[in-house]
């Protein structure tokens, strides 16, 4: 005859009441929609993340051609020209360089039409008042100049005669140059040369080019060593440029 030793819960199948059945069920459903909710959740954010990611790297590639080059974009003002070739180009205003040459296009030829029209019937307002000072001081000097009767007319000479500079004694002072009716100040002497010559309406990049400025338009050919002795005479401070 068996004695019973213990008694304990054990955890053993049993066959399910068609009620218990039915509740399972029900708790595999819940299941099923979470787990598929869960894995929604989880893809979004994997996309998410992989977008994140995509324009991280997109970023680090661009700053790497930077650092990689040395150079970088940023807006910058350009000039568009045409000339008389129909050929166009495109300049940066800051550098000066030309960074684009091609073939003008229709549209470009009409507009530069239409400006060459415009400049033909409106005059440029500085290039009318250039003209009229211009004009006045050659009416001012005729006059000054005009010999009187029975006397010999002026000469180039006589105006070149009259060419002095002053040379600034201090760093703080300024060239003086006079030049028939006409004194001028500057801080750079070879502006101030030019500027007086201007007054007479000749014009040139350097002293020794107003030389041949004034053989041309005022002195014969005898006094063109006159002219560049005069010029190249002048007194110049370190540095600068005749």
């Amino acid at each position: 005859m068996s004695k019973i030793i213990e008694t304990y819960p054990r955890n053993l199948p049993y066959k399910l009441s068609p009620e218990e059945l039915r509740e399972r069920s029900k708790n595999l459903a819940i299941a099923l929609r979470d787990k598929t909710a869960i894995e929604a959740t989880h893809k979004n954010r994997r996309d998410q993340m992989k977008e994140e990611l995509s324009e991280i790297d997109a970023r680090i590639g661009k700053i790497a051609n930077v650092v990689y080059s040395g150079e970088d974009y940023q807006d910058v003002l350009v000039e568009v020209s045409m000339g008389d070739n129909e050929t166009v180009q495109v300049k940066r205003l800051d550098s000066g360089e030309i960074i684009e040459t091609r073939p003008a296009r229709d549209e470009e030829k009409q507009l530069t039409l239409k400006l060459i029209e415009e400049e033909a019937v409106t005059p440029d307002p500085e290039v009318v008042k250039a003209n009229a000072i211009h004009e006045k001081l050659a009416t001012a000097e005729e006059k000054k100049t005009a010999p009187a009767k029975g006397k010999k007319k002026a000469t180039p000479a006589d105006l070149l005669a009259t060419f002095k500079v002053h040379v600034p004694e201090k760093d703080s002072e300024k060239y003086s140059v006079t030049l028939g009716t006409v004194t001028v100040e500057d801080s750079l002497l070879k502006q101030a040369v030019m500027s007086a010559f201007k007054a007479y309406g000749i014009e040139a990049s350097k002293p020794k080019a107003l030389a041949n400025m004034i053989l041309k338009d005022y002195a014969p050919s005898e006094e063109r060593e006159q002219i560049l002795c005069c010029l190249e005479g002048m007194p110049i401070k370190d540095g600068e440029d005749k």
